[in-house]
Formats: C-alpha cells, structure tokens, sequence
C-alpha cells in the first residue's frame, strides 16, 4: 500500500473502508438508496468529535456491517479530505448485519471496483488502492 497510518491533527471529513477478501479476490459493496435507486457505497462516515480515523472506521464498519475490525494491517489512500483505508478480511460466509441506512451487499471482484465508484468522489482513492492491492499481491505471488 502507499502509505501508512499517521495519526493527523485534523481528522478527514469522511473516511470509508475497503474491505476485501484476498482467498476470494472480493471487495464488499453496500448498497444505499439514492437518486438512481441503489448506489454503491463502502462502510465508514465522518469523526464525531475528538475521534481519529482509525477509531471512526472502526466504530462506523462495526455499526453499518457487524465486522469489527482488526487494529492492525490497515493500510490508507488519502485525498485532503477523504481517507480509504484498505483491511484484509475473510468475507466467505460472513453474516453481516447491516445498518438501516444500507439496503443491500455484494461482493464484486477487486478489479471491477473502480467502476462501481467511477463519477463519485472517491473514485480515485478507490482506483489507487485497487492497484496497490494488485501490485502487492503481484509480487507476494513471483
């Protein structure tokens, strides 16, 4: 991955989590309502104050899926206001029980994720940690 986690002064406005499943080449997509119907989304929302990403990430993944994640391997993209951070988990047969403001999850291979994301904010985050995702588990293989 790009980077690490840095703990920062002023936390982002939204910080989201991709998780994905390494034995499935899966990535979770919650699905919400929109103007267009569903619309994709990744779990994670904003810091409620005196909260750090890490900690935000953490309660918003466990409120919005039931997975409680572990507190090390993040890895992170960041904009100046948005943070991604990637989280290898075992989405195989995994229950989740989702928030009232998700209708809906999938599992898309990692990718296709981009595409799911393409004319929203967090496109390129999402593209970036795609391909440094693909880069890592290249060279784990050779």
């Amino acid at each position: 991955m790009s980077k690490k986690h840095k703990q920062t002064k002023s936390p982002p406005r939204s910080v989201k989590a991709l998780l994905w499943d390494p034995e499935l080449d899966r990535a979770l997509i919650l699905l919400k309502p929109g103007g267009k119907g569903l619309e994709p989304d990744l779990p994670g929302g904003s810091p409620e104050r005196k909260e750090n990403a890490i900690q935000t990430l953490t309660r918003e993944v466990l409120e919005e899926t039931g997975i409680k994640l572990p507190k090390k391997g993040l890895s992170q993209e960041s904009s100046n206001t948005h943070m991604l951070y990637v989280q290898e988990v075992a989405l195989a047969g995994l229950e989740l029980e989702l928030s009232p403001e998700h209708h809906g999850a999938m599992l898309v291979p990692l990718a296709e994720l981009p595409r799911w994301f393409k004319g929203t904010h967090w496109h390129d985050l999402v593209r970036t940690a795609v391909q440094s995702v693909e880069r890592q588990s290249a060279s784990v293989a050779a």
